[in-house]
């Protein structure tokens, strides 16, 4: 025998002497969810994976919220091209983790294994259908998915449909147009909630990054004000509810709220709540995300909301109040891709927050605007700004580092701006400020190209001009879904002679 099947038989052999302890071990043991996780690891060892893969949910089942244990689990199946086991651990995945993307992309690559394409497309887009959650999932409790006319204790205020878009311009570009910026060729947007409002007696939310589950007292979800996994949080036991006393008036959003996610996503649906009837000093809670910036305060002083009366989902993800003012749910439909920024989100933006812009001395807001990120960034760094920097200069732009500038002083310098150059980022949610006719000119990295501020600048009849980057890195994977979610953080390195070719097309 060589010196390799010498050394292969002893491991074989140790292997299987560790299994033999290790099943001892889970007879004395057997709710000790560690001893499955041991086992998994040493009947991988055999390469006896479906065992393995087995040992893992077991688990699972003991330690429901260890998710890596599902997401190893369901990475397995997958390996074996087992596609129903796979979406079974992806949902089981999402019952321990409300925010882990990897369950919705994962549940897609087995749904198009099994050519579910409609399925596999929803769960692309952060989206989990009733009939899917009752094919696959396990329900720690039965739910119904009903319509807000349906159910008693529900009462609809429906407002006039949101307008929509202006014929969409195409970027104008220095070569082709890129696809994500052409009206033809654009991803697929979803359509246009129905705004309005739905107010719930006794009504309960659960709240995650992936969806938002409204239902009534007694677990029926209401369909027009949920989205996401909404589904698999009504089918699964939910966290402690924590009780509002009052009425509540429900704006979380999915996704973090960012700069743009707070004021396009978040605030805009205050102004549902008016148009519906709802006087906001009426209201005793407002349900947000997290209040952790600076900009979500002084906005709330502008509206004349008074911060003590927010409560945050993120510490409370499981809220029950005596009546649930809840909303229609906007926004987000890939990761290149949101609709929420409407022309009724640029007139509330301009009608609540553009009057700031008066106090602001015009000496300190230049014609010609650079966004300059170089504080305080981890991702989307322009690398070569200080090579780029010196042709800015000399076309008379100015560099404004948005961090830490009051909503004021922000809506000022993109209202009188003629031209504004910036890298893509929430900063620019401010061309919501800006006058029709201004040039803008956005610099993408060439793997992250959204498309949000080409819809903002269409809604605001802006002259829109995009830049994309050198490709420094290596093409994404058209499938991997995880791998675009990331691609908002590469930096960006500009060549200079095409910056240069764009503002002369410009007139700039």
């Amino acid at each position: 025998m060589t010196e390799q099947g010498r050394s292969t038989g002893a491991t074989g052999a140790m292997a299987a002497q560790q299994l033999r302890s290790l099943r001892s071990a889970i007879c004395d043991r057997p709710q000790q969810a560690e001893l499955y996780v041991q086992l998994a690891q040493a009947l991988g060892q055999l390469e006896r994976w479906p065992s393995a893969i087995a040992a893992l949910m077991r688990a699972g089942e003991l330690a429901p919220t260890a998710w890596r244990l599902w997401l190893a689990a369901a990475q397995g199946a997958e390996g074996l091209g087992d596609w129903v086991g796979a979406i079974r651990a992806y949902m089981r995945l999402l019952q321990a983790n409300a925010n882990s993307a990897n369950g919705c992309f994962g549940m897609a690559r087995s749904l198009r294994s099994l050519q579910r394409d409609a399925d596999a497309a929803a769960c692309e887009h952060w989206q989990l259908s009733p009939e899917l959650v009752r094919e696959f999932a396990r329900l720690d409790r039965p739910f119904d998915w009903r319509s807000a006319h349906e159910l008693p204790g529900v009462t609809a205020h429906w407002l006039p449909a949101i307008a929509p878009y202006p014929p969409l311009n195409p970027a104008r570009m220095v070569g082709p147009v890129h696809p994500h910026l052409h009206p033809e060729t654009a991803p697929q947007l979803p359509p246009l909630p129905q705004p309005g409002v739905v107010a719930i007696d006794q009504g309960r939310v659960q709240i995650s990054q992936l969806g938002i589950s409204c239902t009534t007292a007694d677990h029926a979800v209401v369909a027009e004000v949920s989205g996401g996994i909404a589904a698999l949080q009504a089918a699964t036991q939910p966290p402690p509810v924590h009780h509002l006393s009052g009425t509540a008036a429900l704006l979380s959003v999915r996704f973090r709220p960012n700069y743009w996610h707070w004021l396009v996503d978040c605030l805009p649906r205050l102004d549902w709540l008016r148009q519906a009837g709802f006087d906001w000093a009426a209201i005793d809670w407002f349900v947000v995300d997290r209040l952790d910036y600076p900009f979500q305060r002084a906005t709330l002083e502008q509206l004349g909301i008074n911060p003590g009366r927010v409560v945050c989902s993120d510490e409370f993800p499981h809220l029950q109040a005596d009546r649930l003012l809840t909303l229609p749910p906007v926004g987000r439909c890939t990761p290149v891709s949101d609709n929420s920024f409407t022309p009724q989100t640029r007139d509330f933006l301009r009608r609540e927050f553009l009057p700031l812009a008066e106090a602001i001395d015009p000496a300190d807001c230049p014609a010609r605007l650079y966004i300059t990120r170089r504080q305080n960034v981890k991702h989307r760094r322009l690398v070569n700004e200080a090579e780029l920097w010196p042709l800015l200069q000399q076309r008379g732009f100015q560099a404004v580092d948005l961090d830490g500038l009051s909503l004021g002083h922000q809506a000022a310098l993109f209202a009188r701006a003629e031209a504004i150059v910036a890298p893509h980022g929430a900063g620019l949610t401010n061309l919501a400020y800006a006058t029709p006719g201004a040039i803008v000119v956005e610099l993408l990295p060439p793997r992250y190209v959204a498309n949000f501020f080409w819809l903002a600048a269409n809604c605001g009849g802006l002259d829109y001009w995009a830049v994309l980057g050198r490709e420094t890195l290596p093409p994404l994977p058209p499938d991997d879904w995880i791998a675009h979610t990331q691609a908002y953080r590469d930096d960006l390195e500009l060549d200079r002679e095409r910056l240069r070719e764009t503002l002369d097309q410009a007139g700039l």
